[in-house]
């Protein structure tokens, strides 16, 4: 019971995590960075999956949720990258 509970914390921090970034990715200046933190979480979480392997659903959604993100920051890095 309790890895579960601390199992559903980390996931828990992980989405308050993605939601922080997903917001702040919209108004930073610095993408490369929220780039970097967003793709270790999204490592961990896979970690994660394979460690909790009845939670792997739960999990991978999760990680599509970050992939979406990480996506949408590294088209914006190249949109940057662009002289208009």
């Amino acid at each position: 019971m309790s890895t579960d509970l601390d199992l559903d914390t980390r996931l828990q921090r992980s989405i308050r995590i993605l939601k922080g970034w997903r917001w702040m990715s919209k108004i930073s200046n610095r993408p490369a960075e929220a780039l970097v933190l967003l793709t270790a979480e999204a490592r961990a979480l896979i970690a994660l999956g394979v460690r909790y392997p009845a939670r792997a659903h739960t999990i991978g959604k999760l990680i599509i949720a970050y992939e979406h993100v990480i996506t949408e920051l590294k088209g914006r890095l190249e949109t940057d990258k662009i002289p208009g």
